[in-house]
């Protein structure tokens, strides 16, 4: 019986088990669907998209800012920056703020693959949320940040 404990839905750790697995096969599914590959590191999409977001409000990101941002460490942002400088996705510009760091840029193809990126994913969102209303939608929304907020608040 232990190996079902996730799937009494009355089962308040089932939540947990349910939000993983959901968000496994988001991935799973974006991963099969999506036109640009990084290689195999799963977070590369997401640093394209924070960094348009970041250039398309007119500021520049630097590497701690987006290990931050993204809730993982300096070390793991390096290794993807690296790699996504050898694919020619990023390029390293010098910070006008102090011209001995230089920060990570998108290049056009970098830009390209983080807009289809996006596409991608909101498109598999989209299908993860076939057949809610708009009512529902915006009432899950606000339960998942009602529980990362009341989880932010533990972790402090």
């Amino acid at each position: 019986m232990i190996q079902n404990w996730h799937q009494k839905e009355t089962d308040h750790a089932s939540v947990g088990w349910l939000l993983r697995h959901i968000a496994k096969l988001h991935r799973q599914v974006s991963k099969a669907k999506m036109p640009y590959r990084p290689g195999e590191d799963p977070g590369q999409p997401v640093i394209l998209m924070v960094m348009q977001d970041s250039e398309d409000m007119g500021n520049t990101i630097s590497q701690n800012d987006l290990a931050r941002s993204l809730h993982v460490s300096n070390p793991t942002v390096t290794a993807s920056l690296k790699s996504l400088e050898r694919q020619g996705y990023i390029e390293r510009k010098p910070d006008p703020g102090d011209m001995r760091r230089k920060l990570p840029a998108l290049t056009e193809q970098g830009k390209q693959a983080a807009s289809e990126c996006r596409r991608c994913i909101e498109s598999v969102s989209e299908e993860m949320l076939g057949g809610f209303s708009e009512a529902e939608r915006q009432q899950l929304i606000s339960f998942l940040r009602r529980m990362k907020d009341n989880l932010e608040q533990s972790e402090r």
